[in-house]
């Protein structure tokens, strides 16, 4: 296992190398400056970008440059189809939205994004739904294809944004996605692929600050949804990987133990939360931390009918919730008394914009909301700081239930 300590020891020092460059040109190149810090990149601030990118008739002035780009390098179900070629040789004629409302099943939801095109007698519609962030809401994708339904077009499309994987079933049942995906009418697209679109409309892009935009955009998905703080530093571990065969076993080594590792890693954050909990004098009613859907765990606040979750929704520690359910199964949403709690969840906490389900009073995703490429998220793991944040967040939710007297009875 030499060879695997030697391209360890080797990258580190390469990335000292980097970081020491950084602080002595720090102020000429100003790595870690990021415009989108300063932009609202909340669900509707990333659709209203997508959209205006996606115009043909947007200020970036690049004409069709992003809607062509977009269909051939994310829609193949679309670039590929006869059925959709005469809107391929019009896409001047498209018309973009945001936040377009819904009238089918009175659901009145509103679509992230909405692409219309009426072309001669024929009308084409695709539908965007952007989920950078936030769960699926109950049979969310549903309502939007009986909306594409309902607006008869000749041909619809619905497009899922999400970095972690497909849509789930309280979205759209398994066996009518299949039919979707059979009849080549939904795509899965993630903001990774997003990347290779941006990246091939830079080289085509006639606008200085258009492609700096572009630029920004890039960096902000690497490092917002791919876990990548620095490419410089990437491309030092690639360059590293591919010097020679021996480095390369050693890396696929390495690869091949992060799951390991990071089982390791979550026992380790178990045992720290559990003696905080004990510490608190928290009870713990479900532990059941690790890489698989619904892993998380759950703090008994009997006394008030209420427990405190903590629940990954997608596998691989993606989308991690935070909140309060009922602890009595017999309510659910729709029901008084779980109405009435929900608002008043709602109202205790304004800043967490908290939201609801079928089983959750009131649920948000926080900062440490994604694990799985974030690599800062194991590093505090490792050191303890990880367990202080979700404490904090615990103890917030905990007091917040005295302090408003939120209870069933």
């Amino acid at each position: 296992m030499d060879s695997v300590h030697n391209l360890l020891k080797e990258v580190n020092a390469k990335i000292k190398a980097l970081d020491t460059a950084k602080q002595l040109y720090g102020e000429q190149l100003a790595p870690n400056f990021l415009v989108f810090d300063f932009v609202n990149t909340n669900e509707t601030g990333l659709s209203w970008i997508l959209a205006s990118l996606l115009n043909p008739n947007g200020n970036h002035g690049q004409k069709t440059l992003f809607l062509e780009n977009f269909i051939k390098i994310c829609l193949p179900n679309i670039q590929d189809n006869n059925k959709w070629q005469n809107y391929l040789t019009n896409l001047p004629k498209a018309d973009v939205k945001t936040e377009d409302t819904t009238t089918a099943s009175q659901s009145y939801r509103r679509m992230d994004i909405y692409l219309f095109a009426k072309i001669n007698d024929e009308t084409f519609g695709i539908c965007i739904e952007n989920k950078p962030y936030a769960n699926d809401q109950p049979d969310q994708l549903t309502d939007y294809f009986k909306e594409l339904e309902k607006r008869n077009l000749t041909h619809k499309h619905i497009v899922y944004l999400s970095e972690y994987g497909e849509p789930s079933e309280n979205s759209v049942k398994a066996d009518i996605l299949k039919i979707w995906h059979d009849e080549q009418v939904f795509s899965h697209v993630t903001y990774t692929k997003l990347v290779d679109w941006l990246t091939e409309c830079k080289k085509d892009c006639q606008s200085h600050s258009v492609t700096e935009f572009l630029n920004q955009f890039i960096k902000f998905i690497q490092k917002q949804f791919m876990g990548v703080e620095d490419m410089n530093q990437e491309n030092t571990v690639i360059e590293s990987i591919m010097g020679n065969s021996t480095s390369l076993a050693s890396a696929m080594r390495v690869y091949n133990a992060i799951p390991d590792v990071q089982a390791k890693l979550i026992e380790k954050l178990t045992e720290q939360l559990k003696q905080k909990f004990n510490e608190k004098s928290y009870l713990p009613t479900v532990t059941k931390m690790g890489s698989h859907r619904y892993a998380g765990f759950d703090i008994d606040c009997s006394s008030y009918g209420i427990e405190i979750s903590f629940e990954f929704q997608k596998a691989n520690y993606n989308e991690l919730c935070m909140g309060y359910r009922m602890m009595d199964k017999q309510y659910q949403k729709g029901s008084p008394k779980f109405n009435e709690l929900a608002e008043k969840v709602r109202l205790s906490l304004p800043n967490k914009n908290m939201k609801i389900s079928d089983t959750w009073l009131g649920w948000y995703i926080p900062k440490f909301g994604y694990w799985q490429k974030d690599i800062e998220i194991w590093q505090k793991i490792e050191d303890g700081t990880l367990a202080n944040e979700i404490m904090d967040e615990v103890e917030l939710l905990y007091n917040n239930l005295i302090d408003k007297q939120i209870k069933v009875n």
